[in-house]
C-alpha cells in the first residue's frame, strides 16, 4: 500500500499518534504468537491495559520463560487492575531472572578448567576458564602495580607481571611456608670487591671485601 511501516499504516487509517499506533501494532502482533492470550482477550476476561503488559512482558523476556508461565499471569491479569498487574509483572521478570542468572553461574562454575601443554624446551603455554567468582579472585591476586619506569632490568609488561605474581603464588603453596622466595638483582661497582655471605636464615649479605 505503500506504507514504511504497519505502524505509519495504523496510525494513518485509524488516526491515532505514531506511539498508540506502535503500541497497537505490537499487541496485536504479541496476540498472533499467542494464541491462548488471544482468546482470553477475545472473551472479554482480559483487559487492554493488561494485555500492553503483557506484550511488553514477552517483549522483554530474555529467557523464554513467558510461554511457559503465560497462563499464570492470565489468571492474575483477570483478576488485577492495571497497577496492581504491573507489580506483578515486575515481579515475575525479577523472580525469573534471579533463578535464570542463578543457573547461568551455576553452569559457569561447572564449564571451569584449565589446561597446560608442555613444550619440547621445557616451557609451555595454556589456557583457562573461571566462574565470575573465581575471575574475580585471581585478578586480585595477579594485580600489582607497573614496574618503575627507569627500573633495572627494563620494566615488564602487564602480562609479564601477572606471569610472574602466578609463579610467586604457586612456589608459596607448594613450599608450603607461606613466604615468597625473591630474585634479587644487586648493581655493583665493576671496580670495587664485594663479598656475599648467606645466614642462617637464608638471607644473603653483600659486603665490601
Amino acid at each position: 500500500l505503500g506504507y514504511v511501516s504497519l505502524e505509519r499504516l495504523v496510525a494513518h487509517r485509524t488516526g491515532s499518534r505514531n506511539r498508540v499506533a506502535a503500541e497497537l501494532v505490537r499487541v496485536a502482533r504479541f496476540l498472533e504468537a499467542h494464541p491462548l492470550s488471544a482468546g482470553v482477550l477475545r472473551e472479554g476476561r482480559l483487559s487492554w491495559a493488561n494485555a500492553e503488559t503483557l506484550a511488553q512482558a514477552a517483549a522483554g523476556d530474555r529467557h523464554d520463560r513467558f510461554a511457559t508461565d503465560e497462563a499464570q499471569l492470565l489468571a492474575a491479569a483477570e483478576e488485577s487492575a492495571p497497577e496492581a498487574f504491573d507489580r506483578i509483572v515486575h515481579g515475575w521478570r525479577a523472580r525469573v531472572d534471579a533463578e535464570l542468572d542463578a543457573a547461568d553461574a551455576e553452569r559457569s562454575w561447572r564449564q571451569r578448567s584449565l589446561t597446560m601443554q608442555l613444550a619440547f624446551d621445557g616451557s609451555s603455554h595454556g589456557r583457562f576458564r573461571l566462574d565470575p567468582a573465581a575471575t574475580e579472585i585471581v585478578a586480585a591476586a595477579l594485580d600489582t602495580p607497573p614496574d618503575p619506569a627507569h627500573a633495572l632490568p627494563e620494566p615488564r609488561s602487564l602480562a609479564q607481571r601477572r606471569a610472574d605474581s602466578l609463579v610467586e603464588l604457586c612456589q608459596t603453596a607448594h613450599s608450603g611456608s607461606g613466604t615468597t622466595r625473591a630474585t634479587v638483582d644487586v648493581v655493583v661497582d665493576v671496580e670495587g670487591r664485594w663479598q656475599l655471605t648467606r645466614g642462617p636464615d637464608g638471607t644473603i649479605r653483600v659486603t665490601s671485601a
